[in-house]
């Protein structure tokens, strides 16, 4: 019997830990990039007050059969508790998995499964014990997507920056014919590699990648592993700084792509705050779109704008966001520079659809949605007010503000809240970034500021100011996705 409860109490505390490696996936496996915030989540609050409880009951009620019910029923809830990026069963989780599982039946069945506020460590020691065959693993899936990579003589379109990687990846990847790109926000070598290694590449002749990084070296290396010809940089700010540091390190990051590109290739700067990269490696700069924007007219439906190259043609995107146009004349650049005409362009804008999270609109039946809730940058959030200026009705933002802005965490969410104050109703803010989102929502006076405890309560809290027509916006890396 006491193997059977050890193996059930080791299963439940297994259940219970899944939050731990949600983390650590979403840090890249990577500890020292974020893992340790878990310390101090509402997470490791829940773990605290389950250690009193057990100690309690090892102390009045020294029954095996009542820890091992609670813990299974703490591990159900964690486990279907909705989340932005929830944890993904990849075959690297379910050896950490495995790993944890013997490490805690070995507690278990040693009469420590009262130590439940140790799971955090469990599980980093779990991630250890496997790190020398996952790396192992890393390398050879590595080099099967290098090998697959060049042998199908695709060429590889880069895109990176602060902001706007992923809105221009996809729509770049419907304008070019023959281009190829994953969806979402893969932009990490295991990420990238594992698209290429199930990708049909034989059948496109562009591959269009988003490169990610966090601290510095990380987009040369990427560059190393997929060999770029030609890359896109939409533009730099205050972004990460909780891993990059400082801002000049996200600068000298970013630049990292013009510097690796070869001479026969070209990179596009998108904007003034990345001209200064003119200078950088030996490919062509390209600093202004050879289609101009003009007439450019925000609604409901998405953008009007007339584009001049070689005539003046009429675009409609279903777009609401004004960096939609600039993007289209990126793209529309780099399919002239690769070749194709500008009138196949024009025809492929059918095409374009709206992307996930990010300045998403839509209509539930009595007020319009906008969801920027993968927005992590001060500028999507200058830009996405920009939008609600056009539109006519109240304004309901939620948002918990810049999540990883490191030593100007601070001066960032005053912003971040000074910007929605000043074009919003009412803001709801939640997280650890409330009093500073606060301060900067107050500074306009016809703001009112309300808190939530989670964005549960605050979708509760923004239907009781909306009508008809008015507009709930989701702002800023909010962490659960919630129906409306």
């Amino acid at each position: 019997m006491k193997i059977l409860y050890a193996l059930w109490c080791a299963f439940a505390l297994c259940g219970c830990s899944t939050e731990c490696l949600r983390i650590l996936q979403s840090a890249s496996y990577k500890p020292k990039r974020g893992y340790f915030k878990v310390l101090v989540s509402w997470y490791f609050a829940i773990l605290c007050v389950l250690q009193l409880f057990s100690w309690f009951c090892w102390a009045y009620f020294p029954n095996e059969i009542v820890l091992c019910c609670v813990y299974t029923l703490v591990a159900l809830i964690l486990c279907v508790l909705p989340r932005k990026s929830p944890l993904k069963y990849t075959k690297r989780i379910c050896r950490i998995l495995f790993a944890q599982l013997c490490l805690l039946f070995a507690m278990c069945f040693f009469a420590l499964y009262w130590w439940v506020v140790l799971l955090p460590f469990v599980s980093l020691l779990a991630f250890f014990i496997c790190l020398p065959v996952d790396l192992a693993i890393n390398r050879k899936y590595l080099r099967n997507a290098q090998r697959k990579l060049q042998a199908s003589g695709v060429e590889v379109i880069a895109i990176t920056g602060s902001y706007g990687k992923t809105s221009l990846k996809s729509m770049l990847s419907v304008l070019l014919d023959g281009a190829i790109s994953p969806e979402g926000s893969c932009n990490t070598p295991l990420g990238i590699a594992k698209f290429v290694n199930s990708a049909q590449l034989l059948e496109c002749k562009y591959l269009i990648l988003e490169f990610g990084a966090r601290q510095r070296g990380d987009i040369a290396h990427l560059c190393k592993l997929f060999c770029p010809k030609y890359g896109i940089i939409t533009g730099v700010c205050a972004q990460h700084l909780s891993t990059f540091k400082t801002f000049q390190n996200v600068v000298a990051t970013k630049r990292e792509l013009a510097e690796n590109l070869p001479r026969n290739g070209f990179c596009v700067l998108c904007d003034e705050n990345v001209r200064s990269f003119e200078q950088a490696g030996d490919c062509a700069k390209i600093l202004k779109p050879q289609v101009e924007i003009e007439n450019l007219n925000i609604t409901l439906k998405g953008l009007k704008f007339t584009a001049i190259y070689n005539g003046r043609f009429e675009v409609q995107l279903p777009l609401i966001s004004p960096y939609s146009a600039q993007n289209f004349a990126i793209c529309a650049t780099v399919c002239n520079l690769l070749g194709q005409s500008f009138e196949k362009t024009l025809r492929n804008v059918g095409k374009i659809r709206q992307v996930p999270h990010r300045m998403e609109i839509f209509f539930n039946g009595k007020f319009f949605i906008i969801d920027d809730s993968y927005n992590a940058s001060i500028r999507g959030v200058e830009s996405c007010c920009d939008v609600l200026r056009h539109f006519d009705g109240k304004k309901v933002a939620i948002s918990q503000g810049i999540v990883e802005g490191g030593k100007m965490q601070r001066e960032l969410n005053e912003q971040c809240g000074k910007l929605l104050g000043k074009v919003c109703n009412v803001v709801i803010v939640l997280g650890k970034n409330s009093a500073e989102l606060e301060k900067g929502a107050k500074s306009s006076l016809d703001c009112t500021v309300l808190y939530a405890k989670n964005l549960q309560s605050a979708v509760q809290l923004a239907q009781n100011y909306l009508s008809q027509n008015d507009f709930l916006l989701f702002q800023n890396d909010l962490p659960d996705v919630v129906n409306v």
